[in-house]
């Protein structure tokens, strides 16, 4: 699927740039095939959007370039679970928050 792009101007993950060669290179030179992994090192996955819209092609990326069929395993989502402005938090009240 990926044969036909240029790896260094493929953006993966929008919100951290990351890049189809760095997944690649990840992936080949330090044998990763785990997502958490993959996010822990590239940090794919960490940014605003916390990997909604990059999972699926990190994914796709793993199995392609690690010719291994495993599980592996989708991002842990972390609060709060949907993106909220700073200015929805400024006019929390101290008694909201219990």
């Amino acid at each position: 699927m990926f044969e036909k792009m240029d790896p260094e101007k493929v953006i993966v993950c929008r919100c951290e740039g990351i890049t189809l060669a760095d997944l690649r290179d990840g992936i080949e030179r330090l044998k990763i095939n785990d997502l958490e992994e993959l996010k822990r090192i590239y940090r794919c996955g960490m940014g605003p959007c916390q990997g909604r819209t990059c999972e699926k092609v990190i994914k796709q990326v793993i199995q392609e370039f690690s010719n291994n069929e495993v599980d592996i395993g989708s991002y842990s989502y972390r609060p709060p679970l949907v993106p909220i402005k700073f200015e929805e938090l400024a006019n929390v009240e101290a008694n909201d928050v219990t």
